[in-house]
């Protein structure tokens, strides 16, 4: 084979020597270039498309972790609010009931009448509801719902009736829809 190529070169002028040489140059590298740098190109615009996924995946996580972050800070703001639910239903309602009949003797009224509770339950949250008959002056009722809207515990007044029980003595008897929000921490 190697005596063809040189007997091949042997015949061939000066210029058409400089031909072959240029083209055979052209031919080696075009050959190299499909065989050896092709490859290499292709795995590393492989690895350029990972990256670039796996930068916009990272930066997603990211974002997950500072919004998880950001709950976190604002779920310790309402810690307070949250009960451990190893209490009963019974047990709740029991603590609901007294922390509304506290409530109305540190107003000065009184607590007339108590309907049963009722419970409305969700997977995150449960909500009882009682309602009650308050008799008392318009500042004890007032004294009364205030301290109610302002407990740390969930406790609010969703609804009320007022009527009036003797217009001398300025007393009123009002009917509370009383609602306590347990949320399950």
């Amino acid at each position: 084979m190697l005596k063809v190529v040189t007997a091949f070169l042997s015949g061939l002028s000066k210029k058409e020597k400089q031909v072959f040489y240029i083209a055979a140059i052209f031919v080696s590298l075009a050959f190299i270039g499909r065989v050896a740098v092709a490859p290499i190109l292709g795995r590393a615009k492989e690895f350029n498309k990972k990256i670039v996924t796996q930068t916009s995946f990272t930066g997603k996580n990211l974002r997950v972790l500072e919004y998880k972050n950001k709950i976190h800070a604002e779920g310790k703001a309402y810690s307070e609010y949250f009960v451990k639910m190893d209490l009963t239903q019974d047990e709740f309602i029991a603590d609901f009931l007294s922390e509304v009949e506290t409530l109305a003797k540190a107003s000065g009224g009184a607590l007339v009448n108590i309907n049963p509770v009722t419970v409305e339950e969700n997977n995150e949250y449960q909500v009882f509801n009682i309602t009650v008959e308050y008799a008392g002056t318009k500042r004890d009722l007032l004294d009364f719902v205030y301290s109610i809207e302002d407990s740390k515990k969930l406790i609010r007044v969703s609804a009320f009736d007022i009527s009036v029980k003797n217009r001398d003595k300025y007393k009123v008897k009002c009917t509370l829809k009383v609602i306590k929000l347990i949320v399950a921490g």
